[in-house]
């Protein structure tokens, strides 16, 4: 079976996407940390570490939510070229055939996992295959035509 991804196009902003993946990995750095840094604030016996493991989690939280909140106002800008659908924001409508939605995770969450590991991606809608890499080899073209 041939892959999906053989015949990607290019994104036309993939900056955009760039940023959605450094959101979501400081997301998911973020949840990782505070129970972390939670559990090390109430194991210390030191009064003084503690409150800096405390400063730590609080910290931890404030970056979360401000990268949760980053995305969602960014969400509304990253459009599939082909069918203008928005890719970050949960809609629900139906999805394409060929979507990916990965095991106790959602369309965006699965996407994002396929732009970590892949640097492509499926459209949730029209089920058209994005490159990033072929995005950046194309706007390098452009700038060198200049």
């Amino acid at each position: 079976m041939a892959s999906l991804y053989t015949h990607a196009r290019s994104h036309h902003q993939p900056q955009r996407l760039v940023w959605m993946m450094v959101f979501g990995l400081l997301i998911v750095l973020c949840m990782a940390a505070f129970p972390w840094t939670l559990s090390k604030m109430f194991t210390e016996e030191d009064g003084n570490r503690a409150r800096w493991w405390g400063i730590a989690a609080l910290a931890s939280v404030t970056v979360g939510v401000a990268a949760r909140l980053a995305i969602f106002g960014q969400s509304g800008r990253v459009r599939c070229p082909l069918c203008q659908g928005e890719l970050f924001r949960a809609q629900r409508c139906r999805k394409h055939a060929n979507a990916r939605k990965y095991f106790l995770m959602s369309y965006n969450a699965s996407m994002l996992v396929d732009l970590f590991t892949r640097g492509a991606f499926l459209c949730k809608y029209c089920g058209t295959p994005y490159s990033l890499a072929k995005s950046f080899r194309k706007q390098r073209a452009k700038a060198r035509r200049y």
